[in-house]
């Protein structure tokens, strides 16, 4: 699941053509979708069951998120073309 996520996440970032608007609207979405799942969790509508799902989901998009976070360090930085897909396989 979370090798799946992690490629899904460099595809669509490699995909994009507007690079930083898509990893914004990303982290928007994402951001959105957990105070959605807070505020029901607080009227107890999410049983523990789903809300460690929900959590352990969370752990793998944060995780891939930090990949493509160093991705884009190197990409930003002097780093080629080349050099941004070695660090996005590396890390």
């Amino acid at each position: 699941m979370k090798k799946l996520l992690i490629c899904f996440l460099a595809i669509l970032i490699l995909g994009c053509t507007n690079f930083y608007g898509n990893v914004v609207t990303i982290t928007k979405i994402r951001d959105s979708a957990m105070k959605e799942l807070a505020a029901l969790h607080a009227k107890g509508k999410i049983s523990a069951e789903t809300d460690a799902k929900i959590e352990k989901a969370d752990l793998a998009y944060r995780q891939a998120a930090e990949v493509a976070e160093k991705a884009l360090i190197a990409y930003k930085g002097d780093a080629t073309g080349d050099d941004y897909l070695k660090a996005l396989r590396a890390v």
